[in-house]
């Protein structure tokens, strides 16, 4: 009761904003709430009324009277005539133990505890709240248009569709503008090569404007969504007639869209399953979304319709062509073929002549060939080397003999020197040098004193090398026969095994034979020589040796004469158990006896005994021994 005193007491007073709540429930059952709101204020009291313990009536300057009232206490008669009603709800009891002070502070502060029963804008805020309610579902798409019928018997979910169908139509009326993408088409077909050829058109996405539009606008026995003129500001896509066909649950069918086609004119489909973005789509939303990429296809449009022909011809034409040219080209690869033997050299050098100097065709038999396809042919025939490049190609070797004949027949001077110089230094052209010496043999290209005293030079280098079994220039014969038919005048030399490579290494398996019969030679001498001095060394040894032994046997005198032994007999009787291999016992002791008997000494008496062995001499040295001869 302290606050309903304390807002009486006051002079002017606090008003709450008023608020009104408004509800639409959509077509698909889910319902809409949207709040009014007035405007709060402070308003001077006056004039004062008790009512009753309860409530009291305040008059505000505006002259409005406000019943104020306890809510949790009474209720104030709904008949009295009141402006309006304010319920001041103070349910805690804990308010009870504030101060008057702080009860009217809080009240002044903020109005929590105050809440209309009833405002005098209460309509307006009410009829307010329903529109923005009906607004929501509105721009939700879940309202009926009020210009469109509806079906009885029509399940939710289809009542929304129609509604989207509807508002896509209303919007592309609106918008005045349409995104349409990119078309793209490619053909390919292969030719009886079996190359591919491709064709195609294109049209880049784009905005067409939209003038005269028309919805359910019928056309004979179809009625589009959509009639409209499209203007195309690229001006590839622009047409009189577009129609534009809104698809939500059903598409376009054939039957339709074959219709569509009869009359010549351009259809669009608009694709709603692509709007939904987390399953919803609002109106506001549509004009921009129907300028986005996957929305909307081309159903038909003479424009397209004409490229995709006008592609797919000139892809026809193309593969007729490749195929023509393809007959063409096995004839002639046919003709080529039946070419043979020697002839089909000379043909071969008239194609490169023609592919070196750029000349488109060439001719054989009164039938032109193209240079490229009769070198393919032919040179397929030769032998295959990792060289036929160096022969064949624009400054190869082939193409340096036709230099030098070429200066040959005109007499003119030209490069057949400094080809021949450079030949000499070229690595694997080195090897085929002798191809160029035997063509400036035969065709005899000018050259100045100067410049024939270095060709012959370089003859005799050549020669010397490739007789010496060297390879550096020793040429490989694979292409022989083919030069001598390219070029006759030259075939007689090039048939001389000379100077090739074949040539080269035989000669140098005969050097190196030769070398290593010499080296044979020369090792079973001096292995001859080796065992002759090993002879004599050793001959020169036991002869030293031989020496040493007998000089020291031979150190000392006769035994004399003493009467044992008495004769020769008895000496070798006391000797016979000696076993002697390589002397003879009695002939020692006999030779012994008469040497003491001539008073021969003892080292010239060994000498007369002509020993060789020093086994010998130890032999004879025991004998005298055992026979008491010698001291």
């Amino acid at each position: 009761m302290a606050t309903l005193h304390l807002l009486f007491d006051r002079d002017e007073i606090a008003l709450p904003a008023p608020r009104a709540l408004g509800f639409v429930q959509g077509i698909s059952g889910i319902a809409y709430k949207q709040y009014a709101e007035g405007q709060s204020l402070t308003a001077a009291v006056i004039g004062k009324q008790w009512i009753d313990a309860h409530s009291a009536s305040l008059t505000l300057a505006d002259g409005k009277v406000i019943c104020l009232r306890l809510s949790s206490s009474t209720r104030v008669d709904q008949d009295m005539e009141m402006d309006g009603v304010l319920t001041v709800d103070v349910d805690d009891p804990d308010v009870a133990n504030w101060s008057p002070e702080q009860i009217l502070a809080k009240v002044q502060l903020d109005g929590s505890w105050l809440r209309w029963v009833r405002h005098w804008d209460d309509e307006s805020l009410a009829a307010q709240a329903l529109q923005s309610a009906h607004d929501a579902a509105d721009n939700a798409l879940d309202t009926w248009p009020a210009d469109l019928s509806m079906p009885e018997g029509m399940t939710t979910m289809q009542r929304s569709e129609s509604v989207l169908h509807w508002a896509l139509k209303e919007a592309l009326a609106a918008s005045g503008q349409i995104h349409v993408p990119a078309v793209e088409e490619n053909f390919t077909a292969r030719d009886a090569s079996g190359k591919t050829h491709t064709d195609g058109y294109e049209f880049p996405a784009r905005t067409l404007q939209l003038q005269g539009v028309r919805l359910e606008a019928a056309m004979g026995d179809i009625v589009p969504d959509v009639v409209c003129r499209a203007v195309d500001p690229v001006g590839d896509l622009g047409i009189e007639c577009l129609l534009i066909e809104v698809a939500v649950t059903h598409r376009v069918d054939s039957a339709k869209l074959q219709k569509i086609v009869d009359r010549g004119v351009a259809c669009l489909e608009v694709d709603s399953s692509r709007f939904s973005r987390s399953g919803t789509v609002t109106r506001a939303e549509l004009p921009s979304l129907l300028l986005h990429d996957g929305v909307v296809r081309w159903l038909h449009h003479p424009r397209i319709l004409l490229e995709g022909r006008e592609a797919r011809e000139r892809l026809s034409r193309r593969v007729r062509g490749a195929n023509e040219k393809e007959t063409k080209r096995t004839t002639r690869i046919a003709a080529i073929e039946r070419v043979d033997g020697a002839e089909a050299h000379r043909f071969l050098l008239a194609a490169l002549r023609a592919s070196w100097y750029r000349h488109p065709q060439v001719t054989h038999q009164h039938q032109s060939f193209h240079p490229p396809e009769v070198i393919e042919v032919l040179l397929r025939r030769l032998p295959v080397s990792s060289s036929s490049d160096l022969i064949f190609d624009h400054g190869g070797l082939v193409w340096m003999i036709e230099q030098i004949r070429a200066e040959g027949l005109v007499q003119k001077p030209g490069s057949a020197f400094n080809l021949l110089m450079r030949a000499r230094s070229a690595g694997a052209l080195g090897r085929y040098i002798t191809h160029l010496l035997i063509a400036a043999r035969v065709y005899q290209p000018p050259m100045t004193d100067e410049q024939k005293g270095a060709i012959a030079e370089l003859r005799s280098q050549v020669w010397t090398s490739v007789e010496g079994g060297e390879l550096k220039f020793a040429r490989p014969a694979i292409y022989d026969a083919v030069i001598a038919a390219m070029f006759p005048e030259m075939g007689d030399l090039l048939g001389n095994v000379v100077g090739t490579e074949g040539s080269a290494l035989k000669r140098k398996r005969e050097i190196d034979k030769k070398s290593m019969e010499e080296g044979r030679a020369r090792a079973a001498v001096e292995e001859a020589l080796a065992r002759e001095r090993s002879r004599a060394e050793f001959e020169r040894e036991r002869r030293d040796e031989l020496k040493r032994a007998i000089l020291h046997v031979s150190n000392g005198s006769w035994q004399p004469a003493q009467g044992h032994p008495h004769d020769i007999e008895q000496a070798s009787h006391i000797t016979k158990h000696l076993r002697c291999r390589y002397v003879d016992r009695e002939e020692v002791i006999r030779k012994a006896w008469e040497g003491r008997e001539n008073g021969v000494s003892l080292p010239d008496w060994y000498q007369s005994l002509g020993l060789n062995d020093v086994y010998a001499v130890a032999e004879v040295a025991s004998i005298l021994r055992e026979a008491y001869l010698k001291l």
